[in-house]
């Protein structure tokens, strides 16, 4: 449990909530409640409870909103929608076991387990068994709206950043900090501008995206002997999960493994990004699994190899949207000015880094 917070840091409000939601639910006081640090848009507590023969039961408790997602520009959030997509992924064994609803959150099974490292993630195994679980979400058809405009959502976005006098400062250079400077100095009108004509030449499919495959929303189960990599691995927290491109998922999973070296040895290295070979590999998997799941349903009618290679080309085209929907959300924040957030500034200016690097890629291998 050493990756909970103590007891002790746990809001006594939260505590008389979550306390009293399994009271409810199971008639029985919790024995331990911890938070989890992880998650920006809810707050989430693993709490034990005494079962009925006596055995402790492990629970998640996930109360809904946090200062940090309410101060961001993605504030209004749907949470009809996010149960509703919960309990989809649950019945489809896609997500954790939805164990109850209540007002104001939920209770999910507790999955024991452990987060890839950074060698497994960015292995063909995991690439392979994330691409067939990507392709079966994206083979779901969910109830809620289909509707996705990548330039309005840029648009929005510039304009959010734009107006955000939180930033003031340090346009005018009274305050800086390591990273603020590149940043401020971007001309990041030009760049969706560019972007902008791109969508129509590299169309992609609307499906339903999970929009958050880091390395900390994948579990590997622990007790999990005799099981192949595909039935240990369990993805959690659809909370941002909405019908987008397809290269939405996996531009997360490619970027995150620049992050996730960055976040185990301190060093952003944009050569981290996988490259065509690795991408190909993994729209093969993907492409293959869709395939093999919409036997019955509708089928595109280009060629196996062929799919693959469009697939690839909407993968290095949607690198480049992706990080500017990233860079803007996090300077658009409210509280961008505040000390205890220059990670903020620092995953913004990281998220750029990638941006010049993979903008320069796509244009040597797609001719823009």
């Amino acid at each position: 449990m050493s990756h909970f917070e103590n007891s002790e840091n746990v809001d006594e409000s939260d505590r008389q909530k979550v306390s009293e939601v399994l009271i409810n639910f199971f008639g029985s006081n919790p024995t331990s409640i911890q938070r989890l640090p992880a998650g920006r848009s809810n707050r989430v507590y693993l709490c034990s409870i005494q079962s009925r023969n006596n055995n402790e039961q492990y629970l998640i408790v996930r109360l809904y909103g946090s200062s940090f997602i309410e101060a961001s520009q993605s504030a209004s959030h749907n949470r009809e929608k996010e149960v509703l997509i919960c309990f989809i992924a649950s019945e489809k064994r896609i997500g954790p076991k939805l164990v109850g609803l209540f007002d104001g959150g939920r209770i999910e099974e507790f999955v024991p387990s452990s987060h890839p490292t950074c060698d497994q993630y960015e292995g063909p195994s995991v690439f392979k068994v994330l691409a067939e679980k990507i392709a079966a979400i994206h083979s779901i058809n969910m109830p809620v709206p289909k509707k996705w405009d990548s330039n309005s959502m840029l648009n929005g976005m510039f304009e959010a950043f734009s107006s955000n006098g939180k930033l003031d400062d340090f346009r005018s250079h009274r305050i800086s900090n390591p990273f603020s400077e590149s940043l401020m100095s971007f001309d990041f009108r030009e760049e969706i501008d560019f972007i902008a004509p791109l969508f129509s030449l590299y169309p992609s499919k609307l499906v339903f995206c999970h929009n958050d495959l880091n390395r900390t929303n994948i579990l590997l189960r622990n007790d999990s002997t005799g099981l192949d990599l595909s039935r240990k691995m369990v993805l959690i927290d659809f909370e941002y999960a909405a019908y987008g491109y397809r290269w939405s998922d996996f531009v997360v999973v490619f970027a995150e493994v620049c992050f996730c070296h960055w976040k185990e040895s301190g060093e952003f290295m944009v050569s981290k990004y996988p490259d065509q070979k690795k991408r190909l590999f993994m729209a093969k998997s993907y492409i293959q699994t869709l395939n093999a799941l919409s036997r019955s349903h509708d089928q595109d009618s280009l060629r196996e190899e062929e799919q693959i290679k469009r697939l690839e080309a909407e993968m290095a085209f949607g690198i480049l949207p992706a990080c500017m929907i990233n860079i803007l959300w996090r300077l658009s924040h409210q509280q961008i000015d505040q000390n205890d957030q220059k990670k903020l500034w620092e995953e913004a200016y990281y998220w750029l880094k990638l941006y010049k690097k993979m903008k320069i890629d796509f244009m040597r291998d797609h001719g823009q």
